[in-house]
């Protein structure tokens, strides 16, 4: 038959590329012929070298308001496709619609080596709170200071349904100054809205 080195049932060895390893290395053999062929023999074999695997769950710091489910994506980097997702619901897909609670993925790639995890938790985000203050009257023509409360909130500012004005409409102790048409009018509403994270919250004195 034809001349060959037979490389026979060496040993498997894991092969850990450092940092800035090709993407591949060729291994050499050579060996002497036996028999009435004289002079040598040479085969090789090609290892690949591939990055190590790394999955982080996307987005990192995911919150949950009242009536929302946030996505949950395994974001991979290194390792060899295909891969394979175990997530602690049971769903073995590249992403799950999550609620409140902890969530770990397991991941695996075509290499058979060690799966990687990560773990993230969802919070419930506690909605914004707004309290413009108690209904209330004025003399006509005088201005009137706003105490406003508002709870998880960013910012917040005043509007009126009237024309008058607010010296700044973003504190929450304004002072609103009614227009002729608001004192004619008899009434007007002022209202304080929040702004938090699940969005805008309203109250009106």
């Amino acid at each position: 038959g034809a001349d060959r080195l037979d490389r026979g049932p060496a040993s498997q060895r894991r092969i850990l590329p450092g940092a800035g390893a090709p993407p591949y290395v060729d291994f050499v053999a050579c060996g002497a012929r036996t028999g009435c062929t004289v002079g040598t023999y040479c085969d090789s074999q090609r290892v690949q070298t591939v990055p190590p695997l790394s999955v982080a769950i996307s987005p990192a710091n995911p919150a949950v308001c009242a009536g929302q489910n946030p996505t949950l994506s395994a974001s991979i980097s290194g390792g060899l496709p295909p891969y394979s997702y175990v997530w602690s619901t049971g769903d073995t897909t590249f992403a799950i619609t999550a609620g409140t609670g902890t969530y770990t993925v397991l991941v695996t790639d075509a290499t058979n080596c060690a799966g990687v995890v990560d773990t993230v938790t969802v919070p419930t985000q506690p909605a914004a709170t707004s309290n413009a203050g108690a209904n209330t009257s004025v003399c006509g023509g005088s201005n009137f200071t706003l105490s406003g409360s508002i709870t998880n909130a960013n910012s917040s500012y005043w509007t009126t349904t009237g024309t008058g004005s607010f010296n700044d409409s973003t504190l929450l102790a304004a002072t609103y100054t009614p227009s002729v048409a608001d004192v004619t009018a008899g009434n007007v509403n002022l209202v304080l809205t929040a702004v938090g994270s699940c969005g805008p919250v309203k109250d009106t004195m």
